[in-house]
């Protein structure tokens, strides 16, 4: 069976689809993404509801034909039934007609001749009276020997027809018996069509109002985009600066330390290069967890707007200790409007590069300033702000700028 064809292998697709969809809307606001995702299961549901329908629609058919079928045959049976019947009761007229016509010369002979041709002869005063008496009596006795034969032949005739129509009368009940189970299974496909039909204008009408309740939420998702993405901006203006500062530092001190080694007569060191490319520089943000949604512009499956998933998510259940991924300095660590609660840490120059991490959408921030170290408890994994499941949304910045944490864990 092709996959287009096989049930399982579309209920699969369509629950990979819905899986996928929950990991795109992770940063959504949980009234809209369930409102979302109901729609889409609801449609989801549709093909397979409107296949029902035909196979229901399909099945009332045939047995609707059935049903004219079985009635055709069983009016047939009866008709069959009834000719046997009216072939079977002239017959048993005419027996009974033959048997009363045997009867009636037998008494006229009698009456007429007595004991019959003995008597005929005996009271004949002449011959010619004898001869005419006793052709009379032969003339009774051939048509009683015809009524006879006649009522014999009826009589055998009346046996078989007798066992046909006991035969077609068989036939009329299996016609019956087949009728009734054709209009029982009518009505039960026409049950099956019925319900099959709710079921479809049922999902027709979840569909408008899963709809409506969500074309009701854009507008709104759209400006807590917009929020989100200026509290983003934000947050990257702040470590820019203080990278700018932290650079600024760094050149200072190195100047410092150029002066004095040329006071002092010595060589000066190479600068370290600058260079993203560092590589388990971080240790895991949230052990145990995985990574459900990457680094990297996306289409909002809702509000069709186009922008930077400016981090990882990485998800395990509630609860879960989240850690920082490098000895730094606490930013801020408070509410970050959609973000939720979210820690910033400054880790300072790493190999040549100012580097900042942040961790959103926690249960509960377990830092509130100062100076942290790589593997420390700095809160626990949740759901606040614009989420829509338990997960860490883990960013890292470059310089002020979001960059893949990938290349950095």
């Amino acid at each position: 069976m092709s996959g287009a064809d096989d049930p399982d292998a579309q209920k699969r697709s369509v629950d990979s689809a819905l899986s996928q969809l929950r990991e795109d809307l992770h940063d959504t606001e949980a009234g809209l993404a369930a409102a979302y995702l109901a729609l889409k299961e609801t449609e989801a549901r549709i093909p397979g509801a409107q296949a029902a329908l035909t196979a229901a629609e399909g099945q009332l058919a045939a047995a609707q034909a059935a049903d004219a079928q079985a009635a055709a045959d069983l009016k047939l049976a009866q008709a069959n039934e009834k000719k046997a019947e009216d072939q079977l009761a002239a017959t048993s007229d005419q027996i009974v007609a033959g048997r009363g016509r045997v009867a009636a010369f037998a008494g006229q002979v009698y009456m007429e001749q007595g004991m019959g041709s003995l008597n005929a002869a005996v009271d004949a005063d002449s011959p010619q009276q004898l001869a005419d008496r006793l052709a009379l009596v032969g003339a009774v006795m051939d048509t009683q020997h015809s009524t006879l034969s006649k009522l014999a032949t009826a009589k055998a005739s009346q046996v078989a027809q007798e066992a046909h129509l006991t035969a077609l009368r068989g036939d009329s009940e299996e016609a019956k018996a087949k009728a009734e189970d054709a209009v029982k299974a009518t009505a039960a496909a026409k049950a099956a069509a019925a319900q099959a039909k709710a079921d479809i204008d049922n999902l027709a009408a979840d569909q408008r109002t899963q709809a409506a309740a969500v074309q009701a939420q854009v507008d709104a998702e759209k400006e807590r985009e917009a929020q989100m993405q200026a509290e983003s901006d934000r947050l990257a203006e702040v470590i820019r600066q203080r990278a700018e500062e932290a650079r600024r530092a760094e050149e200072a001190r190195r100047a410092a330390e150029a002066a004095a080694a040329a006071a002092a007569g010595r060589a000066t060191a190479a600068p370290a290069p600058r260079s993203q490319s560092t590589g388990g520089l971080f240790g895991w943000p949230l052990p145990g967890g995985v990574v459900t949604s990457e680094f990297g512009y996306r289409i909002h499956p809702i509000t069709g707007t186009r922008r930077l998933h400016a981090g990882i998510d990485i998800a395990t259940p509630c609860g879960q200790p989240i850690v920082a991924a490098l000895d730094g300095e606490i930013i801020s660590a408070g509410w970050g409007g959609g973000y939720g609660n979210r820690v910033v840490i400054d880790h300072g120059m790493q190999r040549g590069v100012p580097v900042a991490t942040s961790y959103n959408h926690m249960q509960r921030i377990a830092v509130s300033g100062g100076r942290v170290t790589r593997g420390q408890v700095i809160g626990y994994e949740g759901t606040t702000g614009f989420s829509t499941g338990c997960h860490l949304h883990f960013e890292t910045y470059v310089n002020g700028d979001p960059v893949n944490p990938r290349g950095w864990l």
